[in-house]
């Protein structure tokens, strides 16, 4: 009787011991998931700004196009100014 009652003790010992591994183990999940949220959250943030500096850029791009669209037209009609001066001449 001794005998069985340790036994069942040792495997009462042994079932608490794998079920305080396991909260651990789950614990640890959470943290690394939580740690792969912040990342994610982190990343979309960067990707925003990423975005935000493109946009900026194309719309300097699109005023610095403009601008040159009206310095060729000034030319062109600097050009045809001097023809008519000299076909006049």
């Amino acid at each position: 009787g001794l005998a069985r009652g340790s036994t069942g003790l040792a495997r009462v010992s042994t079932g608490l011991s794998h079920g305080s591994t396991g909260p651990i183990r789950g614990s640890t999940g959470l943290a690394c998931g939580s740690m792969g949220l912040a990342r994610g959250s982190m990343g979309l943030v960067c990707g925003s700004s990423v975005l935000a500096r493109g946009s900026t850029e194309l719309s300097h791009g699109s005023t610095g196009l403009a601008r040159g669209s009206t310095g060729l037209a000034r030319g062109s009609t600097g050009l045809a100014r001097r023809s008519t001066g000299l076909s006049r001449g």
